[in-house]
Parts: structure tokens; sequence; C-alpha cells
């Protein structure tokens, strides 16, 4: 038997936007995070960035607002309204990417304001009194608890699975062998994650093998969890055999995609 591994860490994948900005913020008032006076500056070709913040980052070419130089999943337009740094994905060197960061300490990244259509500069983007992340989604989680992204591969003596699950702003895309799980499946598994934030490795583990029946099998497991605040969960668990994985059964169940409101 192998020996068992979990590898339980912090990151993102990253993910190129082609958000166009999400404020009123341009050129001519440009206010980012630790910048208080609204300062006029020079923008000649009316992309929304400053001519001297191009300059200074060396950036140039059509494309300059929809780009993601250093790949943090932010927009250079993004990151200019931001007052962030687009050639270093990592601009405050804390060893969390400028993706999930959260500028506006509404317990949101960047990355998912972009997705959701909120501000990642202002925390109470529809001025309600709520903070972005506290607010409630439709089918009564807060958003700051929500799953982003989940990606699950797991594997039998006898069968395979793959699992992606995608939440964008009240909309969810789920792709998944059919013939192995069901979307019930998959979306007890997200309600769970979602109203238990504070679960541990062992926790997560036993969750997502008894969602798919696997508590008394051998079983290969590798699965990446993000949240809408930017946590991100890595798992990867061996207890299949040499014997069990010679004997897998390779053949192709094929895949079922879903697009769900």
């Amino acid at each position: 038997m192998k020996n068992k591994k979990i590898v339980w860490g912090i990151g993102l994948t990253a993910t190129l936007l082609f958000s166009q900005g999400f404020t009123t913020v341009n050129a001519e008032s440009h206010k980012g995070k630790g910048n208080k006076k609204k300062t006029h500056v020079v923008d000649k070709n009316k992309n929304g960035i400053a001519d001297t913040w191009e300059k200074k980052y060396k950036l140039s070419g059509k494309n300059i607002v929809k780009e993601d130089k250093d790949k943090d999943g932010l927009t250079n337009l993004v990151e200019y309204q931001l007052n962030l740094n687009p050639v270093s994905s990592d601009s405050d060197k804390d060893k969390l990417t400028d993706g999930l960061e959260d500028s506006d300490n509404d317990q949101l990244s960047n990355i998912s304001e972009i997705e959701l259509g909120t501000e990642p500069n202002n925390p109470d983007t529809d001025e309600d009194h709520i903070n972005d992340g506290a607010e409630v989604s439709k089918d009564g989680v807060e958003y700051s608890q929500k799953v982003r992204n989940i990606d699950i591969k797991l594997e039998t003596s006898d069968k395979k699975m793959n699992l992606k699950y995608k939440y964008k702003k009240n909309h969810t895309i789920i792709k998944a062998n059919y013939k192995t799980t069901t979307k019930e499946m998959i979306t007890s598994l997200v309600s769970e994650l979602e109203t238990k934030p504070d679960l541990s490795e062992d926790e997560m583990i036993a969750i997502i093998t008894a969602k798919f029946g696997l508590e008394d099998h051998s079983y290969n497991l590798e699965a990446e969890i993000e949240f809408l605040d930017g946590k991100e969960i890595k798992i990867e668990k061996e207890l299949l055999s040499d014997k069990d994985d010679q004997d897998n059964n390779d053949e192709d169940h094929g895949d079922g995609d879903h697009d769900n409101d």
C-alpha cells in the first residue's frame, strides 16, 4: 500500500479575466489603495489608465486595459484602480497573490469581486450598509463562505471520477462523470462545505469520501477547493495499493456538462 500523503495549502490558480473595470474611477480621478486624494492626471489615449502609470510599468499596445501581464487574475485596469503593481503578482510581497488579496476588507478576494460584479475597492458596493462579503446569495449563504471552484479526482479499484464545479454570480457550472456521481451529490457536497467553513483537513476528506460512498474502499484522492474569500485548500491522499491500481478498469465512462442557473 502506498504511503498516505496529505497536502494542505493556500494558493491561486491564475485566471486571465477580461474585465474592463469595476467602478467609475478613471485616470482623471485615480483613487486607489493608499491614495486618498483625487489627482488630475493625463490620459491621452482615454483608456482609463494614466499615461505616467503606463510609462512607469512599460505598458503599451492596444490591449493594455485587458491584459493581465503578471497572471494574478487582475487586468491592468483593475490593478491601476487598486493601486497595485501590474508586473508583479504579489505587489506587497506578503506571499499572497494580488487576486487573492482583499483590498477593501469585505471578506471577498479581489478576483471573486470581479466575477461577482462587486467593487474590490468598495466594501459596500450597493450602499445598503452590509459588506459585500456578508451579503447573502439566493441560496441563503453569505458570499464570503461560498465555494468558487472545486476540482476533484477520485480513483478506486474499479472506477475513476473527475469533478469540476464553478460558481460565478449566482450561476453554477458542473462538469462530472455522471455514471459515478450525480448532480445532487455534487450540490450536496458544495452545500456542506459552505455551511461548515472551518473544517479540518480530515473532516474535509471524510465529507468528500462519504458523499461518494468510499468510506470502506481504498482510493486515491486529489482535490482543490477555493472559496470566494480567497482561501484555497489542496488535498492529496493515496490509499490505493499497487495491485488495485493495476487492476483498475480504465474504461471511458464519458463526461456530462451541466450549466445551472
